[in-house]
């Protein structure tokens, strides 16, 4: 066996993990028709669910044989055929034809039980590997159904093994779930500047955060503008940003250069690596070295994280930390590849201006800059938007100045003072858009999904509908549209949520509107 550079150029676990992905496929082929299947008893034809207990205790059972299943296979020719699987699926085009949301997360999910179990078996055939993974694919899906069901309580879901039969309105649900599944690394909000960045303009990126770094200036290099970083200055808050950030570029050209020694034409593979520190070696820069010691560690799995991080969105768990280790030698032997480094990266760059909870792998940022590259920037794309389409639009600000063409002072009739920021108040003709813009934060849990829903549903937790109806009252008032206008209220948020919607109010996603509005003669 070859090595340079404590890589293994020539590891018999690439043709493996390769030929693992190719057998895979056909394997789905003979399995997609029945995703179900192994939920069923001989001659069971039909499961009847009719609340979470059902589904929890569904869950249980199947992650105690995913955990059965962990244990007889060897982690490591399993982990890189994982790895392998789960590139192949979100940057080619070789499963988009089956129609699979769970599959991603699934493969995810697998990759946790199997480094969880790294120390035992010795199971390598690839059977068992695609029965494991249908195994996690399945708990994922019986998790989705279960965010259905905290949706819409008191909902029945039949389940056959060939699939399950909803009502319309948990099936328009399910609709949703299913497209949010299946782009799982492109639905973030700043995912496309991160890949754009990340794998079109690497080398130059890479010498812009250099800059940054070593000049310690607020001068924003030509490459970020347009992009998050634009919003970023250097200081003691953003330093430990701006150093991962260098760690993850210095990472793919590393790990790109192995791939291209493996398999020139094909970027889309897993890596093995061999020693940590050697990695640690390749990524240096003086200035910052103890800085990049202490960051570095927290691209690679390691147990205490693990025992803190599992049970709780397992499925990102290989987003948050790229590099997972797949055997149990001194040194070790660790596998990871361009995509999951990048869809990584995809991860830290938003998590880290929308200061996710304490599952994120990224830096947390002042509220100022989420402010400026996130929230105003959405209100200035509905308002650009609507503005292309013939609307007067504009932001009202607290002292009543609508902001369009022309500054208009809005005057109210009752002298009342405004409640509040309008974040879009649009017109055309005398139809009146009332639009408040809300960037919230996905339910990935249970506890999440709920909370998500209180605020958008008639619960109202965060006042959303409550503050809007007061602005609309004052609006009803003023001179400028107390008579002949329609006004329609509208809770804008800037992506589609697994939550439950209000049934009495407006809630639409920007691509909704945009759908809508484009309709020469729209109605809302």
């Amino acid at each position: 066996m070859k090595r340079e550079k404590s890589i293994f150029t020539n590891s018999r676990l690439y043709p493996q993990a390769y030929k693992a992905h190719e057998s895979f496929l056909k394997y789905l082929l003979l399995t997609v028709e029945k995703p179900y299947r192994f939920l069923f008893k001989k001659n069971e034809e039909k499961i009847i669910i009719e609340n979470v207990q059902n589904l929890n205790e569904m869950i249980e059972k199947i992650d105690r044989k995913c955990t059965k299943i962990s244990l007889e296979l060897e982690s490591y020719s399993t982990i890189p055929k994982l790895i392998e699987i789960i590139s192949k699926y979100y940057y080619s085009t070789n499963y988009s034809h089956l129609d699979l949301p769970y599959l991603g997360m699934g493969v995810k999910s697998a990759l946790c039980y199997s480094y969880g179990n790294i120390s035992t078996g010795t199971v390598s055939a690839n059977i068992k590997v695609f029965q494991f993974i249908e195994y996690c694919m399945l708990k994922e899906s019986l998790i989705g159904l279960k965010n259905l069901i905290i949706i819409s309580p008191g909902e029945t879901i039949e389940l056959t093994c060939y699939g399950m039969l909803l009502s319309d309105r948990l099936r328009a649900i399910a609709i949703d779930l299913s497209s949010v599944n299946k782009s799982d690394h492109k639905g973030l909000r700043l995912g496309k500047y991160g890949a754009d960045l990340f794998l079109n303009k690497n080398t130059d990126f890479l010498r812009s955060v250099i800059d940054v770094i070593n000049k310690r200036n607020n001068l924003i290099p030509d490459i970020f503008k347009n992009t998050p970083f634009e919003y970023i200055p250097f200081n003691v808050e953003t330093r430990d940003f701006w150093i991962k950030s260098y760690l993850y570029l210095k990472l793919l050209v590393f790990i790109a250069s192995i791939r291209k020694s493996v398999a020139d034409s094909d970027y889309t593979g897993v890596v093995i690596l061999n020693d940590c520190a050697m990695l640690l070696n390749e990524l240096t820069m003086p200035l910052i070295e103890k800085d990049l010691q202490r960051l570095n560690m927290t691209f690679f799995w390691q147990r205490p994280w693990f025992k803190k991080r599992i049970g709780n969105w397992n499925s990102n768990m290989i987003n948050e930390r790229p590099i997972v280790r797949i055997d149990t030698n001194s040194k070790g032997l660790y596998a990871t590849s361009v995509t999951l480094i990048c869809d990584s990266f995809n991860w830290f760059l938003e998590s880290s201006i929308l200061n996710y909870a304490e599952k994120s792998a990224g830096i947390n940022l002042p509220q100022e800059i989420f402010q400026n590259a996130v929230s105003n920037k959405f209100e200035e794309d509905v308002i650009s938007f609507l503005r292309k389409h013939g609307f007067r639009a504009g932001k009202v600000s607290e002292n009543a100045t609508w902001f369009v063409e022309t500054p208009t002072k809005l005057i109210n009739i009752n002298k009342e003072k405004i409640p509040g920021e309008i974040d879009c108040l649009a017109v055309k003709n005398k139809s009146v858009l009332l639009i408040e813009c809300k960037v919230l934060t996905d339910g990935v849990d249970e506890n999440k999904v709920r909370n998500l829903s209180s605020k958008l549903n008639n619960d109202d937790q965060e006042l959303f509908f409550y503050k809007q109806k007061c602005k609309f009252n004052w609006l009803m008032n003023t001179v400028e549209f107390r008579n002949d206008y329609e006004i329609t209220k509208i809770i804008l948020l800037d992506k589609k949520h697994l939550a439950k919607l209000s049934d009495t109010h407006i809630v639409l996603t920007f691509d909704e509107l945009k759908e809508i509005v484009s309709k020469q003669d729209f109605v809302i």
